[in-house]
């Protein structure tokens, strides 16, 4: 299993670099756009009852060439970490900035309470969380493609990587450090010291990123604002990163899934390696366009 864990890592992190390293902005937009499709199809198989994932999948995949076809006949990139603020009138700029509004109210300000009910009893009716998914995966996938196309691939890696960080040292800390449970009917491998390190770990690659290259995404933040707000930014997006994946494990809980699905081997689903991304997003997305302004 850590051998097929490592071999999908490896594959997909040189799959991630060489689409970044292209000229061409555009693939990298396209490889988002049909992850988030992916992702779309397994919420949908997570969150419906099966008598409506068949069309539920068949939705992901026409929404997801539709995108497809909207993201080749974007501009041209322009990665001079200012440009985004001339699209703020068109019509696709709008809609993003809508649905990540909407995702990021969502993840804000009813996840939380989602999660402290903890509720992992199967429910009949999903209907709020499947549209829930639609919201939250289109506003990514949006923003993954205005990210790429407008402020350049340095900044979507050093975005990706501040997720990263959250994740893998709250899961190093936990193992080292132990303690109290995070989340013990949700995930009961999480624990406060593993969440506190990550969110230090995330927090801190914001602002050596943000110091060493003015076009990474802390850079670009503490340009358009402050160094308190960087520090917040960090703190606040490591932690919902984190809820993000108690979110999902809640979501596979009620359906009795130990995976998203199967397709990446020894990580399960597109979702279980996205569901951090999924809040981030949106939030990110909002904050570069307060700021901006």
């Amino acid at each position: 299993m850590l051998r097929e864990r490592l071999i999908t890592a490896v594959v997909l992190l040189i799959i991630l670099a060489v689409l970044l390293s292209l000229e061409q902005s555009v693939y990298f937009a396209v490889f988002c756009v049909i992850a988030s499709g992916l992702t779309l199809a397994e919420w949908w198989r997570i969150s419906l009852d099966r008598r409506y994932q068949a069309p539920g999948f068949v939705t992901a995949a026409v929404l997801t060439l539709v995108a497809i076809y909207f993201t080749f006949n974007l501009p041209s990139c322009r990665a001079d970490g200012s440009s985004i603020a001339h699209l703020s009138d068109g019509t696709l700029f709008q809609l993003s900035f809508i649905f990540s509004a909407i995702s990021a109210f969502i993840w804000l300000f009813i996840v939380p309470f989602v999660l402290q009910r903890a509720q992992t009893e199967h429910k009949a009716q999903a209907l709020f969380h499947s549209v829930f998914g639609f919201l939250t995966v289109a506003a990514t996938a949006l923003a993954l493609v205005f990210f790429v196309q407008y402020l350049g691939s340095w900044f979507v890696l050093s975005y990706f990587i501040l997720i990263w960080c959250a994740d893998s040292f709250a899961y190093f800390g936990g193992r080292y450090f132990g303690g109290s449970k995070l989340a013990a009917a949700i995930s009961p491998g999480k624990t406060r010291s593993g969440a506190i390190c990550g969110i230090a770990a995330a927090t801190l690659w914001l602002l050596l990123s943000a110091y060493l290259s003015p076009s990474s995404f802390g850079g670009i933040l503490l340009k358009q604002s402050n160094l308190l707000v960087l520090v917040l930014s960090g703190i606040i997006l490591s932690i919902y990163s984190i809820m993000g994946d108690l979110y999902e494990s809640l979501m596979k809980r009620r359906a009795g899934l130990k995976d998203s699905s199967k397709i990446l081997p020894g990580h399960g689903g597109v979702w279980d390696r996205l569901d951090s991304a999924l809040v981030v997003t949106p939030l990110t997305f909002l904050l570069i366009y307060i700021f901006q302004a």
